[in-house]
């Protein structure tokens, strides 16, 4: 099958599978939130809370929080008490546990 251009655009090949997407913006928009999260984060230097710091001096209480969350993808931000109490901001949700 051979793709015009047009149509190419509208296709985003992941692995073994070609998923169909409506628009370009509709592929964006996820990257348009954690951009607009860390930016918004970063503006009130909350730095230190991004998921990456965390999972590098924290990685045990990471892989607590993934295990939890895993079907709501990678955190962006991580605020953390302790075992028992914390907060994680998804692109599109939060979760956590107090």
């Amino acid at each position: 099958m051979e793709l015009t251009n047009a149509a190419a655009l509208n296709l985003v090949i992941s692995g073994d599978y070609i998923h169909h997407v409506s628009s370009k913006k509709e592929m964006n928009k996820s990257d348009w939130y954690e951009n607009r999260i860390r930016w918004r984060a970063r503006k009130h230097r909350l730095d230190a809370f991004f998921w990456e710091a965390f999972l590098l001096s924290n990685s045990a209480q990471a892989e607590e929080i993934a295990g939890v969350l895993k079907d709501y993808g990678t955190p962006t931000l991580v605020f953390w008490k302790n075992s028992d109490e914390w907060t994680v901001r998804y692109q599109r949700c939060l979760g956590g546990q107090s």
